[in-house]
């Protein structure tokens, strides 16, 4: 309401001064935020420019204007797909939060994936933590959901959830009630959707970062911006008073307090404002710009060119209206979405910047491999891509001698599969209550040998069926 009003008069719908209007918000983190919002932009007409998930639209406003700086969720449906069948893992587990979005997600990928022959091992809802009175209950969940995954012969887990969901799942080595999970837990992979990032609550700092270690993510696919280092490095809470927020992440990320004023004492380290950003660990600030950082450049450079577009059209009216040919009007708020939907140029980095016909930027996903060292830094190397924009046929690519896994694998490829395959000789027999992925395998009856088939449905998985000797 502040963003539209006049600057430090805060009037609902009303506003007195010419110089500031408001154009176009870029935000929010979560999709629930997105939606609150757009219910008051709307009003105006005012486009946002969102780099999390798109809100759950059911029974809300139809036409709120998103602008989306990520690609539609059905690519990163098809991208986690793609990972599992390329890897053959047929047997996963699936974490999600419990939110609108996230049984949104279970209803798109169960069907999609079970007939292309992936199998469930369970499928886990964690609550939101909305009251502190509640942290006892979301920590004896967490423990249940933490065995469950140790004790599973699924080592592949999918996790769907927001931006946060990293602080639930680094609770998880701490949370276990089985003393052999403590002591010897297995490897895991973890397939994470691009909201989720890495992030740490302050008292998380010195945490171990092993239970990541080797994970695969998606994010949206970014390059190298020039500079971009140099200028974070740069940024210091004395020059930089136009950000609100800097003070609040700077005693956060170095453990130490500004004075106040009129403070005489301070509890724990006091910060100079000087110390260098690039000695933070991962979960605090990344240097480089990748997932919803390059997401929010693309958006400003997006805004920058429709601006730029719309005022290289007022001036051309202007010239025309001079000529007598044209009668110039203002530009309408409305009027800038226009500007918006038609841009197209490439940024600083040699990606292209457009949007659909929905709104969606087209874009593609890079997959992202997490790789934590024996001394707990923490980096990202890019292992392949999904890019439906391609000149080549051929959207997934991966590139698996680059992937480093947990350590807990001894640099093999993991497996995770609910049965072994049958031998040759045998057929699978199909285990009563068990998903079509359990089954046990049976010497074929004499007279009969077996062969290779491929199961309907498009399933990946293969079997030995048995078949009369002399057909």
């Amino acid at each position: 309401m502040l963003l539209m009003s006049s600057p430090n008069r805060l009037v609902p719908n009303y506003k007195c001064d010419i110089h500031h209007h408001l154009i176009a918000v870029i935000g929010g983190l979560d999709p629930l935020t997105s939606l609150h919002a757009a219910t008051v932009l709307d009003i105006y007409k005012i486009p946002q420019l969102i780099y999390s998930p798109v809100p759950v639209m059911e029974d809300k406003t139809p036409g709120l204007s998103f602008y989306q700086m990520v690609p539609q969720e059905a690519l990163q449906y098809e991208g986690i797909l793609s990972l599992l069948l390329h890897f053959r893992w047929t047997w996963v587990g699936l974490l999600t939060m419990d939110l609108e979005n996230g049984e949104r997600f279970v209803q798109a990928v169960v069907p999609m994936f079970t007939s292309s022959g992936i199998c469930f091992a369970f499928i886990e809802r964690v609550s939101k933590l909305s009251l502190v009175t509640d942290l006892k209950d979301l920590i004896q969940q967490g423990a249940k959901i933490y065995d469950k995954v140790m004790s599973s012969k699924a080592n592949v887990m999918i996790i769907y959830g927001e931006s946060y969901s990293m602080i639930f799942l680094r609770w998880f080595p701490y949370l276990s009630e089985q003393e052999h999970v403590n002591i010897n837990p297995k490897g895991t992979v973890w397939i994470m959707t691009a909201q989720v990032e890495l992030t740490s609550l302050v008292y998380q700092r010195t945490w171990d970062k092993e239970i990541i270690h080797g994970a695969l993510s998606f994010a949206v696919h970014s390059n190298d911006i020039s500079g971009f280092q140099q200028f974070t490095a740069s940024r210091k809470p004395a020059t930089s008073k136009e950000d609100y927020f800097i003070k609040d992440f700077w005693q956060q990320a170095f453990a130490c307090s500004f004075p106040g004023r009129g403070a005489e004492d301070v509890d724990g380290d006091i910060c100079t404002g000087d110390e260098n950003m690039g000695t933070l660990p991962g979960p605090f600030f990344e240097m480089n710009m990748i997932g919803h950082s390059y997401s929010i450049y693309m958006a400003v450079y997006a805004m920058a060119q429709a601006v730029h577009d719309m005022f290289s059209w007022r001036l051309k009216s202007r010239m025309l209206k001079d000529r007598g040919q044209l009668s110039f009007q203002n530009q309408q708020p409305w009027q800038f979405h226009h500007f918006l939907r038609g841009v197209l140029f490439n940024n600083s980095a040699g990606d292209e910047v457009s949007f659909n016909q929905n709104g969606e930027l087209k874009v593609g996903l890079d997959v992202i491999n997490w790789i934590v060292s024996l001394n707990q830094s923490f980096h990202k190397i890019k292992v392949g891509r999904m890019d439906p924009h391609t000149s080549s046929h051929q959207v997934f690519t991966i590139h698996e001698d680059a992937i480093t896994w947990q350590r807990r694998f001894n640099k093999a490829r993991p497996i995770s599969v609910c049965s072994e395959s049958c031998s040759p000789g045998s057929s699978k027999k199909m285990k009563e209550g068990e998903p079509f992925c359990c089954y046990d395998c049976t010497p074929c009856p004499e007279e009969k040998i077996s062969d290779q088939m491929v199961l309907p449905a498009g399933r990946s998985n293969f079997g030995w069926h048995c078949y009369s000797e002399y057909c």
